[in-house]
């Protein structure tokens, strides 16, 4: 793949690398370094500007009212979002609008109307409920939260780990196990308002880092569904899941090599070890290769690799984590307090 940018493609980069530092990191600087959202006149302020810009919700596909951008462009405006202290997490603050989750365009149309569109204006937020604490992202062998049919719904009971904006959001897309004897073939999805009577929030997670995106542990106990809740086919889940994570991979990836950037300029600008610069100059523009090499080319044009992305994901937060450690150990005080993350030299 061409990793050089087209002069279209280098205007929207320039676009969006002068709004993070022009309007995100100035905002920033005044927030508290867990803040996980802007004060709220200035989000509706920054969204008015995205979307003048044409660029707010620019992972929504057209026929949903996206601005039509394809995915290779998109990964180069991500790791331009997220050049900003908590960029790797919430890129922008999430002013730049979301599409929503992947498989909430798997709904039917009453579905859409309920949950898709609001999520898509930012009226909801919605989270992708996989995770439990017998496994990871392998569904076939992971998940043991149940669905059951009873009278005219489901009920579902098990427990969801590590979940992002389980607190906050307002639907959850939950997988689940619908016939035990069927295998991946006998998982479904379903569309879950946090609201339901049998949602817990059991706790969030007190962890080392990420302190600006809120992690749960959900807990489904007895909680009682309308059959119309079931999102696409019964039994459709595994692949619906799959699909999913291929896509989110290379946004991870990109953000990656967008934070391993984000330490070079750290490093540089504090003047914290000339080998610190050059290891993370190097390990960035690795993280940003591999990001491109996530996405191949096929008829309907590029696409994330199925094969490649979840090597990238893999190897991708190691290597982060590993800059990070690199920066607080060589970097003294400057690597552990808020003068050391300072971005206002950038």
């Amino acid at each position: 793949m061409d990793f050089e940018p087209s002069a279209e493609q280098q205007m929207l980069i320039d676009q969006v690398r002068r709004f993070v530092r022009e309007e995100i990191i100035p905002l920033e600087a005044k927030l508290d370094p867990d803040a996980s959202e802007l004060d709220p006149a200035d989000f509706k302020r920054l969204t008015e500007k995205t979307k003048a810009m044409g660029l707010f919700g620019i992972d929504i596909p057209k026929e949903f009212g996206g601005p039509d951008i394809d995915i290779v462009t998109r990964t180069l405006l991500a790791i331009e979002m997220a050049q900003h202290r908590a960029g790797l997490y919430v890129p922008c603050y999430g002013t730049f609008g979301g599409a929503g989750l992947a498989q909430i365009f798997e709904a039917n149309e009453d579905q859409k109307e309920r949950y898709l569109y609001p999520t898509l204006r930012g009226e909801k937020k919605a989270f992708f409920g996989l995770t439990e604490p017998s496994g990871g992202s392998d569904p076939a062998r992971a998940i043991q939260t149940k669905a059951e049919r009873k009278d005219n719904g489901w009920v579902l009971n098990g427990v969801k780990q590590f979940i992002t904006s389980g607190k906050h959001a307002d639907v959850a897309i939950v997988f689940a196990i619908t016939d035990p004897a069927a295998g991946k073939r006998g998982i479904s999805a379903f569309l879950v308002p946090t609201s339901t009577p049998g949602y817990i929030v059991a706790r969030l997670e007190d962890k080392l880092g990420q302190h600006s995106s809120d992690t749960a542990q959900i807990v489904f106990e007895d909680c009682r569904i309308p059959a119309d809740c079931l999102l696409g086919e019964e039994g459709a889940g595994y692949k619906m899941a799959l699909s999913g994570l291929e896509g989110g991979r290379i946004g991870i990836a990109s953000q990656s090599g967008a934070y391993g950037t984000h330490v070079f300029t750290l490093a540089r600008n504090r003047n914290i070890g000339a080998s610190l610069c050059v290891m993370t100059g190097n390990e960035a523009d690795v993280l940003l290769v591999l990001t491109y090499e996530g996405l191949s080319d096929d008829q309907s044009g590029v696409v994330p690799d199925s094969d490649l992305s979840p090597w990238i994901e893999a190897h991708s937060q190691p290597m982060v984590i590993g800059l990070r450690q690199e920066y607080v150990a060589q970097g003294g005080g400057l690597g552990i307090t808020p003068a050391g993350d300072d971005q206002g030299e950038q």
